[in-house]
Formats: structure tokens, sequence, C-alpha cells
């Protein structure tokens, strides 16, 4: 361990500019500094060892989680794949059945519009038949009287 001396030493000044002073030997700071710190160093070893250590393992067991997330992300993507196919049935089917009903709802009012204007056509029809029978007959009674007309005018 350092003394006090030794810490203020490294402090003086060797060759400092000015009046002559003591001889001295420039101090080796670094070679004093590591010669210093080597012991707290030696000591953190065993620390430093152990933080590895905990990496190590922190790793590991990082690399573990990450494969059973992945694993388990694998397996829902998995289920929605397969719950997928099954929903677009399903939503299929809806989609079918609500066509469906409305196809239907189309087709009876249609069919409702259809006997409504078939009763309609009945009912008009049965008038323009008697009215064409009723000129049909008198274009036949003309026919008749003109026919009797050029009858009497030959004789």
């Amino acid at each position: 361990m350092a003394t006090l001396r030794d810490i203020l030493q490294r402090f003086r000044p060797s060759g400092a500019p000015g009046a002559a002073g003591a001889a001295a030997v420039p101090a080796d700071r670094r070679a004093r500094a590591e010669a210093e710190l080597e012991p707290v160093f030696a000591a953190l070893a065993p620390t430093v060892a152990r933080c590895a250590e905990i990496r190590r393992v922190g790793a590991a067991l990082a690399a573990g989680h990450t494969a059973r997330a992945t694993q388990h992300a694998d397996a829902i993507l998995a289920d929605a794949t397969r719950a997928e196919s099954g929903e677009r049935a399903d939503a299929g089917a809806r989609v079918r059945a609500s066509l469906a009903a409305e196809f239907a709802a189309i087709d009876a009012a249609a069919a409702r519009e259809s006997d409504q204007v078939r009763r309609h056509a009945d009912a008009v029809m049965s008038q323009l038949v008697d009215r064409a029978v009723e000129r049909f007959r008198g274009c036949i009674a003309d026919l008749d009287r003109n026919a009797a007309g050029d009858r009497t005018a030959q004789r």
C-alpha cells in the first residue's frame, strides 16, 4: 500500500526551469501506478471471473427464453392459421345464408308482383277480348250488309 509520502512524491517537480535544485530522476509514474493498483486488480480477479460467469449464464438463459418464446409464437401462429380456415368457412357460410335469405325475399317479391301483373292482365284481357269480339262481329255485320246491298244492286 502506498504511503502518504509516496503519494506526495508523485507531485515533486523534476528539472523545472529556474534556479538549480536537487538532482532527481524523473519518476516513472505509470510503473508506480501499475504497482500500486496491481494488488487491487488481483483482488478483483475472482469478482471479474464471477461476473463473466454470470454473463455467460444470463446469455444462456436469455437464449433459452428466446427459443421458448419463438416456439410459443410459432404455436400461436399455427393455431391462428388453422383457425383462419375455419373462420373463413364460417364467414362464407354466414354470407351465403344472408344472400340466400335476400334472394328468397327478392324471389317472393317478384312472385307477388308477377301474380299481380297476371291478375291485372287477366282482367284487362277479358275486356279487350270482349271489345275485339264486338268489333269483329260489327265488321262481319258490315260485310253482310255490304254483301246484301251489292246483291240487291246487281239485280
